[in-house]
């Protein structure tokens, strides 16, 4: 059966904790694709003030992803704070070798080429868009 399982960043409250254990854990299973998210505050929620984790913590768990799932595809789902952190978490992600990332920033798609990377646009599930390149 094909897996594409999905890691939620900062879903401890904003905190990362364990992210790392999951991925490990995803590690271990070889799944066809790995989809990273990021916690969105969302209003009427318990969690709706609750402070998304720090760009470069993510960075870090984005990096360790790629690292620990060199030959597994490796996506940004849609769920990711927008604004300004949104920019920065996805050019980021571009740095750390992500090979798809759902609705990204126009500055995005500007990083990807500046680092000699040609975007491809489908429309597809984030779970599909990497395993179909």
């Amino acid at each position: 059966m094909a897996i594409a399982p999905h890691i939620v960043i900062g879903l401890h409250f904003g905190h990362i904790l364990g992210e790392p254990r999951a991925l490990e854990m995803i590690r271990q299973a070889e799944p066809q694709a790995l989809v990273l998210v990021i916690l969105t505050p969302t209003i009427g929620t318990a969690m709706a003030k609750v402070k998304p984790p720090p760009v470069d913590q993510v960075t870090r768990i984005i990096a360790t992803a790629r690292i620990q799932n060199s030959h597994t595809p490796l996506t940004m789902g849609c769920a990711r704070p927008p604004g300004p952190y949104k920019r920065r978490v996805e050019m980021m992600a571009v740095d750390c070798g992500i090979n798809a990332i759902a609705y990204p920033d126009e500055s995005t798609i500007g990083h990807a080429h500046k680092r000699g990377l040609e975007p491809v646009f489908t429309e597809m599930c984030c779970s599909l868009a990497s395993v179909v390149m």
